[in-house]
């Protein structure tokens, strides 16, 4: 997962432009470039777009799911916010492949939808607390080379038993880091069971 930290700053959708007649693929693409600039995660936007490598994955259906998260996103902010903001030809788009709420819109591909949500927002959750982890681990090596020094300068034992309180709790806060990432991986595993299973029905 690449690094997600200078993503942090909302920026809005790019204007979709389009002339002539285009193929379903196009406005695939199109919208999925519109989805990656509105998220801001990179790879796990493009993660995404991963139920698309399915050999048995209609394309139609893949764009249901990518457009009903266009919706989602509408729907779940203000339309004062300038951090998402659609293009009407992206609305009419997502609208007339997805269909209005309470219309003939696809529940299999919005349950997928809602569920892919669901694992990369745990995704994000895992790699924060790897992050936290590695952060943790070089304070941890920095404050062992540090207590190591003071002994063999034979420093004040006041120092030497502050530098071994330290690592005690980053220690701590080290176990606590590694018991969330197995609890999230696990998480994570189940929700793609899940999105696996749905993948299949549509």
């Amino acid at each position: 997962m690449e690094d997600v930290e200078s993503s942090s700053k909302p920026s809005s959708l790019t204007t979709l432009s389009a002339h002539g007649t285009r193929d379903l693929q196009e406005v695939v693409m199109e919208i999925r470039d519109e989805f990656e600039t509105a998220s801001s995660y990179g790879k796990e936007v493009a993660s995404l777009l991963e139920v698309g490598k399915l050999p048995y994955q209609r394309r139609t259906t893949l764009l249901r799911v990518i457009l009903s998260r266009i919706l989602y996103l509408v729907s779940s902010h203000p339309p004062t916010r300038p951090s998402v903001q659609i293009s009407s030809k992206t609305m009419k788009i997502a609208k007339a492949y997805s269909g209005e709420p309470g219309n003939h819109f696809d529940m299999r591909s919005k349950n997928l939808s809602a569920t892919l949500e669901k694992l990369y927002a745990w995704e994000k959750k895992l790699y924060k607390e790897v992050k936290d982890e590695e952060r943790l681990r070089i304070t941890y090596e920095k404050q062992c080379k540090r207590l190591k020094t003071l002994d063999e300068h034979g420093a004040e034992s006041s120092k030497i038993d502050a530098t071994q309180a330290s690592i005690r709790k980053l220690l701590t806060k080290i176990n606590v880091t590694i018991r969330a990432v197995d609890a999230i991986s696990s998480k994570i595993h189940r929700l793609r069971m899940k999105s696996c299973s749905l993948k299949s029905q549509n």
